[in-house]
């Protein structure tokens, strides 16, 4: 297993497998019991990524042309494909509130449009982005969320980008050392260290061990260094892969 992602409900889970003809299969959180099988992909299935109702799951392929494709999740039917290009690695998908999803990668980033749940399954509409400011250099995106209806993607060089439609248009340099890892937006009623400012907000997760939150602005107004946290246990790795929120907690995983 390589994928993985959670229903936005938090009873079911979708993963995916290397092989052959890998298989993404959804499943119960509470009870392990498979819920559906989906076959589509060659090789792997690098990614997963459910719409924000829950209703689509976006997946992409390890095939020569990294396919990306939308299934119903409730009847396990192909309702829209596309190709994220030829020896693309697709490194991270994220889907918007908007009916639009994101796919990033090295050298590679792209905006899609979501079909709908009961879609033909023909080929999804898609526009390259535009680094309209100079001052961004690193070309190669590594983890992504929404700012309520902007995209934010961290960048391996510890940069976050903000884009306004699909034009790169803000940088915070230096927001890690090290490669921005994780990034997941913070939803507004949610008030972790105090951080409860009008507007959406940002947490990001870099391999340097520090977590930070940015303010729809994208001005920092919180971090914690997990290789010195004030609780136990401490990683012995404290490189952070995965970040997340549940009501006013915060939860990530480091490489440990």
């Amino acid at each position: 297993i390589i994928s993985l992602a959670c229903h936005p409900n938090g009873h079911a889970v979708a993963t995916g497998e290397v092989g052959k003809r890998p298989k993404i299969v959804i499943w119960d959180a509470y009870t392990g019991v498979t819920i559906r099988v989906i076959k589509f992909h060659l090789r792997g299935v690098s990614n997963l990524a459910f719409s924000r109702c829950g209703e689509l799951l976006v997946s992409a392929g390890l095939d020569t042309d990294r396919m990306i494709a939308v299934h119903n999740v409730s009847t396990g039917s192909l309702v829209g494909k596309g190709k994220a290009g030829r020896g693309i690695d697709v490194l991270t998908i994220v889907v918007s509130n908007d009916g639009r999803f994101v796919t990033g990668g090295k050298g590679h980033i792209k905006f899609w449009e979501l079909p709908t749940a009961n879609a033909a399954g023909g080929e999804l509409p898609c526009k390259g982005g535009i680094y309209n400011n100079k001052a961004i250099k690193c070309r190669t995106i590594v983890s992504s969320t929404f700012l309520g209806t902007d995209c934010i993607t961290g960048m391996s060089d510890g940069s976050l980008v903000l884009w306004k439609d699909r034009s790169a248009t803000k940088i915070v340099k230096a927001a890690h050392k090290g490669a921005v890892m994780a990034l997941c937006e913070l939803p507004e009623k949610c008030s972790i260290g105090g951080t409860n400012d009008a507007g959406p907000r940002v947490v990001s997760g870099g391999r340097d061990g520090q977590i930070h939150i940015w303010s729809y602005k994208l001005a920092k107004i919180w971090s914690l260094d997990v290789a010195k946290p004030a609780t136990t246990p401490v990683s012995s790795d404290p490189h952070v892969r995965a970040v997340a929120t549940v009501d006013n907690r915060l939860i990530f995983g480091t490489k440990a």
